[in-house]
């Protein structure tokens, strides 16, 4: 799997003379380089496990900076496996890393069947739609978990998404960093819906939203929207913003044949 990692520098002086990606938490540093200017990303391609990356950076005036992300990259393999006898040895993805307990399994693959964040700053969500997730019985958010981080999670609808034993469990976390969403755990949270999306599903197996949608015109204010929506498509190909707000999730409903706008 191909893993893109973006760095973001802010503050008064953000001349770098130095900058080191560790991308698998060794202690050695996979890349590095010096006088030079912070590449908008990295790629890197991960096998199946769990990575503690660290990325470090300094300065022009001899400031040093240092993030160290403790096991919360985790690519999953596509099956679990699950032995008596097995040798529990983490990611468990053969017969003889087999974990001996289900216990194993679920602690290692955590929440967020969707989306699942933790200890990274910056972190943005916005204009999507999740839905049908799953994450193991014992934890929580299915579609997206939001932990102890600066996420900014907007005008996106996370719906149908479920634990393995089937109870409901759309998002978890820090519900605050929510800001006109849907979900059925965003009741009486900001500028929120906590209702049926009226979703419908296609036949190549698309979730689309029904004409008489809740999201239709629920998300931000047409004059708050972010300068990328402005001209911008949703996942369809239509027009991100129809009327004076935009519609929450990755589907902009177009006004229906005859509707007369007004603007003014």
């Amino acid at each position: 799997m191909s893993v893109e990692f973006t760095p973001v520098m802010v503050g008064g002086e953000a001349a770098v003379i130095w900058f080191g990606w560790d991308f698998d938490g060794d202690g050695e540093w996979d890349w590095q380089e010096s006088d030079t200017t912070l590449p908008e990303s990295f790629e890197r391609a991960l096998s199946v496990g769990a990575y503690p990356w660290v990325f470090a950076v300094s300065n022009s005036v001899g400031e040093y900076a240092c993030i160290t992300n403790g096991e919360e990259l985790v690519v999953h393999p596509l099956t679990y496996y699950l032995r008596l006898d097995g040798g529990a040895i983490p990611p468990y993805d053969t017969e003889v890393k087999a974990a001996t307990s289900f216990a194993d399994i679920v602690g290692y693959a955590k929440g967020g069947g969707g989306i699942y964040t933790t200890s990274a700053a910056g972190a943005i969500v916005e204009a999507c739609t999740i839905v049908a997730n799953s994450c193991p019985a014992a934890y929580d958010g299915a579609g997206i978990y939001c932990g102890t981080v600066a996420l900014e999670c907007k005008n996106t609808l996370v719906y149908g998404n479920a634990r393995l034993d089937e109870s409901s469990s759309d998002v978890a976390g820090t519900l605050s960093a929510f800001e006109y969403c849907l979900a059925p755990e965003l009741s009486g949270i900001g500028q929120n819906l906590a209702v049926d999306p009226m979703l419908v599903q296609s036949e190549n197996g698309e979730w689309r939203l029904h004409k008489d949608s809740p999201c239709r015109n629920a998300g931000t204010p047409q004059a708050e929207a972010p300068d990328w929506m402005i001209g911008a498509v949703d996942f369809w190909g239509q027009p991100r913003i129809t009327q004076r707000r935009v519609d929450i999730g990755a589907e902009e409903l177009l006004p229906a044949n005859g509707t007369l706008l007004i603007l003014r």
